[in-house]
């Protein structure tokens, strides 16, 4: 009988450890993720660029180029409706 009381405890402390374990990764994968996720926002916030003062018909073009490289789901309208200013004043 001593043998089964043994083996009991052992499991016991076996699944403990091994909950532990588990916890602690979870731990570690959420805090990486967090730390993942709060570095790609502010990446994405940081790639937008401003559309250049309109002049000429060439800067007009490059304006158009630099707002198609801007995400339209991050960035706001101000850069569109600005060219759309601009170019009724030609």
């Amino acid at each position: 009988m001593k043998s089964r009381a043994k083996q009991a405890n052992f499991s016991a402390t076996r699944l403990i450890v091994v909950l532990v374990v588990v916890v602690a990764l979870g731990f570690v994968g959420y805090t990486v993720y967090s730390s993942l996720s709060a570095n790609n926002e502010s990446a994405t916030t940081a790639a937008v660029v401003a559309a250049p003062e309109i002049k000429s018909t060439s800067d007009l073009d490059q304006a158009s180029a630099t707002l198609d490289q801007n995400d339209p789901s991050v960035s706001n309208n101000t850069d569109a409706s600005q060219l759309d200013n601009e170019l009724s004043s030609f």
